[in-house]
């Protein structure tokens, strides 16, 4: 871990050697130890990723407090505080060997202290601490662990051992302003091999024999499988859970059914675009879902032509993905923003393309503003979505889900305000917001701690990852889930999962029991 995010830099302590006049105050105990530094993987136990910056201490900072103005010099070395006229020092250690794996050692290191002030000197010496046993740690400081939990269980879907004491020494706001800005774009395991495959057109479907149909539909099924069981592995496996929660999170957001659209290709595409963008800007995964082909399938956007608008996909940009049912919009705008968006469509290979025969020129009125870009007809829809963009209720509606995802139960009115109003300002910038919300007291009250049901993709990757192991088999995973009424990448209808007290019912509640017995019985074995 870099020097910046040591939480208290070494302390020298008092030494009688300074006498009565020059007394060094103690800031922090030693030894110091690197707590989550790497440390190898149980039988079983997920390979170990990259260990990132945040987790790899290069230095350690040693500074000095006298009684008195004094010069202070640690080694030698000049003081590095920046400050001359004062009675404080610091100055930086680097770190001889920091390691990210192996087992636990410990390095010696002696700081001399002179404080001209009255010609002392003190020596300290402090030892730095590579991998030590993470057992012991939580109990150094149960307040930071309980913190640590609920933020990691909550926006990550679970905390290991090894969660709690690489963070556990860092400051809360330090931790959520890392991980927030660590999210990843991309996928981390390699993808698989078909997602950049051909699809074929409709005729040439039409002219395959009937066992060559079975065979494409039973490679199909499996190819959405293996989407479904690598992205629950990404969620156990991966080195950003916080990417992939919001990756559900925007699954349930912005809806699509793998079974309906039953093309491996484009449901790949779909939840890449979804993780590409999961903690950018709103306003900009706004404008891509409405090319995306998953999308334009589900909502039937491809037969949205001139003169026979489908409100589908418009209906839902208004009442689902920006303002809220009954918000703001009335059925005039649904219907002109329909014909906005006429002539969205896919190629005969299912890709994203612009037909301007099929798109309805002249003006239409959206939300009360113009929109007639006259022979360049696809800036209608993008203009369209601008103006909703531009509404106070789009940006608070946002935030009201974000609230309901990560907080629970009836929002503040006024925080939502104010947050609503600085997520708009700042162009919809999603890191933006959930760093405010993870800080918020809102978020960290204790009295939050355990009172939100996890959906059961959460469940079940929240027991793995706290553990540390990794399922005998994703599939089987996913089914389990899916009995228990989440069906990873097929929501139940357009509205998605309901979530909170809708997860529980006589049989989702045996369902889960009996898994957890079984996912117990599996760890054990």
């Amino acid at each position: 871990m870099s020097s910046d995010a040591m939480p208290t830099p070494v302390a020298v302590a008092a030494n009688p050697l300074l006498g009565d006049a020059l007394a060094l105050a103690a800031l922090a105990a030693v030894p110091v130890v690197l707590a989550g530094c790497g440390g190898g993987s149980a039988a079983g136990a997920p390979a170990a990723a990259s260990v990132p910056a945040a987790n790899v201490f290069t230095a350690v900072t040693v500074r000095v407090t006298a009684d008195q103005a004094a010069t202070v010099r640690v080694n030698a070395t000049a003081d590095q505080d920046g400050v001359t006229a004062d009675n404080a020092g610091s100055v930086r250690f680097a770190i001889s060997d920091p390691g990210v794996a192996g087992a636990t050692r410990e390095l010696p290191y002696v700081a001399v202290v002179t404080a001209t002030a009255s010609a002392s000197t003190a020596q300290r010496e402090f030892f730095v601490t590579i991998n030590p046993d993470p057992v012991p740690a939580p109990a150094a400081d149960p307040a930071a662990v309980l913190r640590v939990r609920h933020f990691l269980n909550r926006a990550c879907f679970g905390t290991s051992l090894g969660d709690l004491v690489r963070w556990m020494k860092v400051p809360y706001a330090t931790m959520v302003d890392r991980i927030v800005d660590g999210t990843r774009t991309t996928w981390q395991q390699p993808e698989p091999t078909w997602k950049d495959e051909t699809i074929p057109t409709w005729q040439e479907v039409e002219a395959l024999t009937t066992d060559q149909r079975t065979a494409r539909d039973r490679q199909t099924s499996d190819r959405l499988s293996e989407v479904q069981s690598s992205w629950l592995r990404e969620m156990i496996l991966g080195d950003s859970p916080l990417t992939e929660r919001m990756t559900l999170f925007w699954h349930n957001h912005f809806v699509t059914s793998s079974s309906d659209i039953f093309l491996a290709q484009s449901t790949w595409q779909y939840l890449a675009l979804l993780r590409t963008h999961a903690t950018g800007s709103f306003a900009t995964l706004l404008h891509a879902i409405a090319k995306n082909p998953a999308m334009i399938m589900f909502l039937n956007s491809d037969s949205n032509v001139k003169g026979k608008p489908n409100e589908n996909f418009a209906r839902e940009v208004l009442e689902l993905f920006t303002l809220g049912e009954g918000q703001v919009y009335t059925e005039a705008d649904v219907v002109a923003m329909a014909k906005c968006f006429t002539g969205y469509g896919l190629t005969n290979r299912q890709q994203w393309q612009f037909t301007q025969s099929k798109h309805e020129l002249g003006p239409k009125a959206v939300l009360g503003t113009a929109i007639d870009n006259g022979a360049n007809g696809e800036q209608d829809g993008d203009q369209a979505l601008d103006v909703i963009l531009a509404q106070d209720r789009c940006a608070r509606f946002i935030v009201e889900k974000l609230w309901a995802e990560f907080i629970g139960g009836a929002p503040d009115s006024a925080t939502v305000s104010t947050w609503a109003a600085t997520f708009k300002a700042g162009s919809y910038q999603i890191k933006a917001l959930l760093k405010t919300m993870f800080k918020s007291s809102w978020f960290i009250d204790p009295a939050q701690r355990g009172r939100m049901l996890r959906s059961p993709i959460e469940l079940h990757a929240g027991l793995y990852r706290s553990l540390g192991v990794e399922p005998f088999n994703y599939t089987d995973e996913v089914r389990q889930a899916a009995q228990e009424d989440q069906s990873l990448m097929n929501p139940p209808n357009v509205r998605g999962w309901v979530g909170g007290y809708a997860w529980i019912n006589a049989k989702s509640l045996l369902d889960r029991r009996r898994h957890m017995q079984w996912m117990g019985w599996g760890v054990y074995t």
